[in-house]
């Protein structure tokens, strides 16, 4: 087979290899030879690799000359030449220039984190990330420039690299291609894209973006038309998907929520994937895949237009077959020229994401439009049912025709269920064994035993594979997908092994996978398991991202703004909320907790109530960690408390209202950055950490030091609710006098326990005196204090209530 009949997946080979040399040159650790001539070096001494690819037997010298045609002089080129010439400009500068701190005295280059520079004039930070394979550990994290490095650590990461290098399939470019993705993913997210000075944007982010751009301007040169718009940016954007996540009868909650989110993100995955089949694009075009929501980059071609309505049609209509309204995949797309990425125009990537995020919204108020104009009976006319059954997970009705079916939940008897709520039920019992995914455009034979299901119908088979007894029975197809979750994804054996089951290997991240050989448990479960004594309530955290909309459009100054850029701003998030996360699920008493949903910015967890505010606490420190102490990053969520018994829906509607009040909190002119339950808001760094001090010297004296008799907290609760506080301003003046009284007489009895007397007359002294202190310490804030010291008591409260006396 000549190569040049496949001369567009072999554009995509070279574009993603086109700058390789830049990790190579540092790993050799040599100034004699430039990137370029490098990737030529890395390119011919991997010969042997090469020439197994059918479409490249006989042409390596070709495929050198279009990998380092970014560094020809354009009289030179060819035509796929000049286009990944155009690519790797479009893409966008990755130098940084930043004096002195260019290089270590080693002269190796380092990667500034993307979220150190952002909403900032300047690129000038001490921030680093270590040269390191991808992994779910701090290891990853931006440090202090003078705490890294060996400089041995590109050598050991360039080994790992080329040894997973060599066990790819090459069974064609494009599938040799698609896994070596995933391989620059693992080994080049965390190195800089240039030998000559630290930058803040990877190397995998610089190549994936011009591999996209060079597929777009390679179907742009065949189409031969002339475009003043050549690009196109897809975005979509699911709704619904709380309200169908939290719709499960409490009875069943805890052991199906589970499988009820990881669906949607199957759905999602489903989509994105069909959209990448019917216009012919590659994964590298993904510049955004999580949360709900993705975007793609396309060329702006009459037939790309006529494609993606088609997709969008059928996407839509088989969503609604599926799901009818109860959700909706908002897809709409904005087109741009060349000029906006090389900052030749008004108009910059910033202001095209906002016209694409402002399109879906108007797309969602305005969902299903086409299917009523299409076929207004059958949104209108009211279902029919047979007999009035109902789903027993979800609640839904049965309509007339549809299949019943019958499952085992643990319950005496058999529950009644509809076929989409099974196979739910089976992914949360799949998801503790699964080891990693099979994606197919066809059905695979030798499948019987392997639970598997087609999203929303549209020709993608998803087999869950558990264990190796199972697989060595599948057949292989051509172009079937092997996808793993995070760590599995990293392991060193994972090209060798999934590679036995389909042609391309990948890893994605899922923010609540790290359940492998963990039992699902009820609610009441997770609530129990802390001091059989201790008061039992269920916590539900909701947290996100603050002004994220203003961060993509706004934060990358528009002379510095690049759709590698952008590409690696979006793959920080992903790795912290759907990977890293999971890191710190598990450092803090897993089995009391589970992480219904992550990713995206934003995070859905249910367990004991103590356990959901030490998480958030926990969340909120690594996530500043993670982002360098940039201001402009931070994050707000609420949580509800409530019994174990109580519909799961409602405990979600009760801490969106906490999350809701989180957003609109403000300390001294400071927006957001808190969390709230109880109906009281803290900002995370000024108000949570007092209160939470003050709670703990509470709790110490009451339980450990039985010096404080508890009706202290009764006696500021009491005070609290007839202080008639609005706007933070005490109207019953009777408060002050009465708490004066009150809490002097309570002092006398506690003479002899000096650590008691200080908790009381830090409190008279402080409410009384409207003083700047909280349990003595220092405290920016715009509440009065005795509405913190009420917070402080309501959580001692909960700490030091037992079964005897919640009532």
């Amino acid at each position: 087979m000549n190569y040049m009949e496949k001369e567009r997946d072999y554009v995509y080979l070279a574009a993603l290899l086109h700058n390789i040399g830049v990790f190579y040159k540092q790993a050799e650790g040599t100034d004699n030879k430039t990137a370029a001539e490098m990737t030529s070096q890395f390119i011919t001494g991997e010969k042997a690799v090469f020439e197994k690819l059918p479409e490249l037997k006989g042409h390596i010298s070709d495929l050198v000359s279009l990998a380092t045609s970014y560094d020809r002089d354009e009289s030179r080129l060819t035509d796929t030449g000049r286009i990944i010439r155009e690519a790797h400009l479009l893409a966008g500068q990755a130098v940084t220039q930043n004096g002195d701190k260019a290089k270590t005295e080693s002269g190796l280059t380092r990667l500034i984190p993307i979220t150190a520079t952002i909403c900032k004039t300047t690129t000038e930070t001490d921030y680093r990330i270590e040269p390191v394979a991808l992994a779910f550990d701090e290891t990853n994290f931006p440090k202090q420039a003078d705490k890294l490095y060996s400089n041995d650590s590109y050598k050991r990461l360039w080994d790992g690299f080329t040894g997973e290098f060599r066990e790819i399939s090459t069974s064609s470019c494009k599938v040799f291609a698609e896994t070596l993705l995933s391989v620059l993913h693992k080994y080049a997210s965390n190195i800089p894209a240039s030998d000559e000075c630290d930058t803040d944007v990877s190397l995998f982010d610089q190549l994936k973006t011009t591999a996209a751009l060079a597929v777009c301007l390679y179907d742009i040169y065949k189409s031969g038309e002339k475009q003043e718009k050549e690009l196109m940016l897809i975005g979509g954007d699911l709704s619904g998907i709380q309200p169908y996540i939290y719709q499960i009868i409490s009875k069943y909650a805890g052991k199906n929520l589970k499988g009820r989110s990881f669906y949607l993100r199957l759905l999602t995955d489903c989509v994105v994937r069909f959209m990448l089949r019917e216009l012919g694009l590659f994964r590298a075009n993904i510049i955004y895949n999580s949360g709900g929501g993705f975007y793609l980059m396309a060329p702006a071609t009459d037939e790309t237009r006529r494609k993606l309505s088609d997709a969008v049609g059928r996407i839509e209509a088989a969503i609604f077959k599926t799901h009818g309204i109860s959700l909706f995949l908002a897809i709409d797309s904005v087109e741009f020229s060349k000029d906006v990425l090389l900052h030749k125009t008004k108009e910059g990537l910033g202001e095209l994401w906002g016209e694409l995020f402002d399109r879906k919204e108007l797309k969602k108020n305005a969902r299903y439009k086409d299917t009523i104009a299409n076929d207004y009976e059958t949104i209108f006319t009211p279902l029919q049912t047979d007999t009035g059954e109902v789903d027993s997970v979800t609640g839904e009705l049965f309509y007339k025709g549809e299949k019943t079916l019958k499952a085992d939940n643990g319950d005496k008897d058999p529950i009644t269920i509809k076929q989409i709520t099974k196979d739910q039920i089976e992914l949360g019992k799949v998801l503790k064994t699964l080891d990693f995914i099979v994606i197919s455009n066809k059905e695979v034979k030798g499948t019987d035993k392997i639970f598997s299901i087609q999203p929303l119908g549209l020709g993608l088979n998803y087999y869950f594979i558990c264990t190796d007894d199972k697989v060595e029975r599948m057949q292989k197809e051509k172009g079937s997908v092997v996808v793993a979750f995070n760590e599995n994804g990293t392991d060193p054996e994972f090209i060798k092994t999934g590679k036995r089951y389909g042609d391309i290997c990948s890893f994605d991240l899922l923010g609540g996978n790290n359940i492998k050989g963990l039992e699902y448990i009820t609610f009441e479960e997770m609530c129990s398991q802390r001091d059989e004594e201790a008061f039992k309530r269920l916590g539900v955290l909701r947290m996100d991202v603050d002004n994220l909309g203003h961060i993509f459009q706004e934060g990358i100054s528009k002379e510095r703004v690049s759709l590698a850029r952008m590409s690696a701003l979006s793959r920080s998030f992903d790795y912290f909320f759907s990977g890293y996360l999971n890191t710190i699920w598990g450092e803090y008493i897993p089995e009391r907790s589970l992480i219904i949903y992550s990713g995206g910015d934003d995070v859905f967890i249910v367990g004991s109530w103590d356990v959901t505010i030490e998480l958030a606490k926990r969340i909120n420190e690594n996530f500043k960690k993670y982002t360098c102490d940039n201001p402009a990053f931070s994050i707000s969520g609420g949580i509800s408390f409530v019994d174990d018994k109580f519909p799961i829906i409602k405990g979600a509607e009760l801490s969106g209202d906490e999350e809701s009040n989180s957003k609109k909190h403000k300390c001294k002119g400071k927006e957001k950055n808190s969390i709230s339950f109880f109906g009281t808001a803290m900002n995370f760094d000024e108000e949570y950490p007092q209160v939470e001090a003050l709670k703990d010297d509470i709790v110490k004296c009451i339980e450990d030091n039985k010096t404080l008799p508890k009706s202290f907290i009764s006696k500021v609760l009491q005070h609290w609710s007839d202080a008639d506080l609005k706007n933070h301003v005490i109207n019953n003046i009777k408060t002050y006098w009465m708490m004066t009284y009150d809490l002097g007489r309570m002092r006398m009895r506690t003479d002899k326990h000096p650590e008691a007397q200080k908790i009381i007359e830090n409190c008279k002294n402080e409410v009384c005196g409207k003083s700047s202190c909280l349990g003595g310490l220092s405290i920016k804030t715009d509440y009065h204090p005795l509405e913190l010291w009420a917070m402080a008591c309501r959580w001692a409260e909960l700490e030091t209530r037992t079964k005897e006396n919640k009532e």
